[in-house]
């Protein structure tokens, strides 16, 4: 049996899951409920010292989590581990040490990082956790929460128009620039009525386009102007609200524009007489940029305490590559939009589960806004976000740029802002920015230093968590990702279109036609236009060019 990771599991999280509310009831000391059974879906688990001390001396304690709603599994969230060598806290997989170890969390492992819940198989939905120590250290905080069972499933492309084809686990999609696609995606249920019943119908597909578009029915349907690759990203979500564990790779690439060039041999030439034209054309390559990936759109509701996130999960480095230097992360960057920046706790948390917060609610913030937002928004409607950028050698942070700027706008709803406090972006301001006046632009530092990535494997989730602890404001992260030095970053993609035919528009002028060379005899005088055609491949489909 395998613990869940959740955080080990996402690649895009569209809408809010994975919440507890960090404001604990109950604190359970191990020491206290040792032997007993605990039936609860909420509270902080910790050692004999509690949320505020360490432990000491020998202890061999046993304490059962139990859900307190049928159908559920407890579910531990630790936010701190620090335990003392040779001390082991063991956790199974059901109502007693007789049920499958799952973990021995000590020295070498860490719980920090993973939401721990009990297996799919695990009917009780409790956990069991033993606890054996002599030394003396800080030890161990945990939220507890309960989640429903999830059964592992995957997406596929069922279809696409044009057709995709596969080549080395990519759905590759090739199209003319302008024209629509069209993708419908299936889920593979593999596990489907071992606890609960999944079904395409019942499933939400998750798009992101790559094109600032976005979807959530099973088939999307957009189109692309701009000559590149898009990498398109599908997720879904199931009527547990548990997300796809296996997600197809999917790649859209619109034909390059050919360099093509003409030339005569003899112009201009009298009446009758004869020269030769010729025709040339070289394909140009794309290749995509070196930045990886951002995760797509996440609600940031009401709320107290609550919190939200975002993984990015990347496959692409070496194994064994993790961060040496506080510069290979670049920046991090999220594009977003709150109307309360004071509600605020936003932290990155790498692989390993080390973190930097880049702004912590402690230091306050108030009512300045991020981006352009619908204040008190009640519909769930997104505003305009403003990109924001945290580098090792930003300007300010956040909290030290409070009470510096001031804008008006009119926000989506058509409701005009004047005079408003808020946090500039970082970049540039969006195309359908309102904003008038000056139009600042900000590079803040993190509140803790990249320092703390060192050691971080580069492969696996990076996970966003923003905390938003006071109700009533909302917000959105539009998408986020993470800029690291090229000298670290994996190959990247390209393709080159293939040139498969070459020739000219047919004319009576023309006596000798050898694809992109002809002989032609003007029979009139003036000015002749000859019209070189060029048919560029990119395997599945064909685009004409010409001049």
């Amino acid at each position: 049996m395998k613990m869940k990771t959740y955080i080990l599991s996402a690649i895009i999280l569209f809408l809010v899951f994975n919440i507890k509310n960090i404001n604990a009831q109950t604190t359970y000391k191990i020491s206290d409920y040792s032997g007993q059974t605990v039936n609860t879906c909420s509270g902080t688990f910790t050692d004999m010292g509690g949320t505020t001390g360490g432990y000491t001396g020998t202890q061999d304690d046993i304490i059962t989590f139990t859900p307190g709603t049928v159908g559920a599994s407890v579910e531990l969230d630790f936010s701190q581990f620090d335990v003392a060598a040779g001390d082991n806290l063991e956790l199974y997989d059901g109502p007693n040490t007789s049920a499958n170890l799952l973990a021995t969390f000590n020295t070498t492992l860490s719980p920090v990082g993973m939401l721990i819940s009990a297996s799919i198989l695990n009917t009780s939905g409790a956990l069991t956790l033993h606890w054996i120590s002599s030394g003396d250290a800080p030890g161990w905080e945990a939220a507890i929460s309960c989640g429903l069972p999830c059964q592992n499933y995957s997406v596929e492309i069922l279809s696409s128009d044009p057709p995709f084809h596969l080549d080395t686990g990519f759905y590759y999609i090739d199209v003319c620039p302008g024209d629509s696609v069209h993708i419908t995606a299936t889920g593979v249920y593999n596990l489907n009525d071992s606890v609960y019943h999944q079904s395409d119908a019942t499933t939400q597909f998750i798009w992101d386009m790559a094109n600032y578009y976005y979807d959530t029915n099973q088939t999307v349907s957009t189109y692309y102007d701009t000559i590149k690759g898009y990498d398109v990203q599908v997720t879904a979500l199931d009527s547990n609200g548990c997300l796809s564990n296996q997600v197809p790779k999917i790649r859209v690439r619109l034909s390059t524009e050919p360099d093509m060039s003409r030339y005569a041999i003899s112009n201009p030439i009298c009446q009758h007489d004869t020269t030769s034209l010729y025709g040339t054309a070289e394909a140009v390559q794309w290749t995509a940029s070196s930045s990886l990936n951002q995760a797509g759109l996440t609600y940031l509701p009401d709320g107290s305490g609550v919190s939200y996130t975002s993984t990015l999960l990347f496959t692409v480095f070496d194994p064994t590559a993790i961060v040496q230097n506080p510069l290979d992360v670049i920046s991090i960057n999220a594009t977003l939009e709150h109307s309360y920046l004071g509600d605020l706790n936003i932290k990155i948390t790498c692989p390993s589960g080390q973190s930097v917060t880049l702004k912590s609610y402690t230091g306050g913030g108030g009512s300045h806004y991020l981006g352009e937002p619908i204040d008190n928004n009640s519909q769930q409607v997104p505003g305009i976000g403003y990109e924001y950028s945290w580098q090792p050698n930003g300007t300010t942070t956040m909290i030290n740029a409070l009470s510096t700027y001031t804008y008006s706008y009119t926000d989506a709803a058509g409701v005009s802002v004047n005079s408003h406090s808020f946090l500039p972006p970082s970049t540039q301001y969006p195309a359908n920015a309102t904003i008038t006046g000056p139009q600042p632009l900000v590079t803040y530092l993190p509140e803790d230093p990249y320092s703390n990535f060192i050691g971080c494997p580069l492969n696996g989730a990076w996970t966003i968590t923003v905390t938003d602890n006071l109700a009533i404001d909302n917000g959105f992260i539009f998408a986020w990702g993470i800029d690291f030095d090229p000298a670290v970053l994996p190959n990247t993609w390209d393709y080159l279109p293939g040139i498969s035919t070459q020739a000219w528009n047919a004319s009576t002028d023309i006596i000798v036609n050898n694809g992109n060379h002809v002989v032609v005899q003007p029979e009139t005088s003036g000015i002749v236009d000859y019209t070189s055609v060029w048919l560029m491949s990119l395997d599945v489909f064909t685009i004409l060019y010409y001049i």
